[in-house]
């Protein structure tokens, strides 16, 4: 069984549904981990199957840091009132 977000490309002519193509979705590396950590908890797939589908080289995006999204506009606007004056 594939377990993969797929972006699906159609068209519908004369009542016809006609699939022209189809691709794995791209993801943030951040949603890549949510959806494997729903699956596994989902008992979808196992951990190690959760740990294959994340790609090693986008986990260094958790080494940089990021805005909180509930704090994030104010300090956004601080940062460019700062930068202003």
């Amino acid at each position: 069984m594939l377990l993969s977000l797929q972006e699906i490309l159609f068209t519908i002519e004369t009542k016809k549904l006609f699939v022209l193509q189809t691709r794995t979705a791209k993801r943030t590396p951040r949603a890549s981990v949510q959806v494997a950590v729903d699956m596994v908890k989902e008992k979808m797939i196992t951990e190690r199957e959760a740990l294959l589908r994340i790609d090693p080289n986008q986990m260094d995006f958790f080494l940089l840091p990021t805005i909180d999204t509930n704090q994030g506009m104010l300090l956004l606007c601080v940062i460019l009132l700062c930068s202003i004056n």
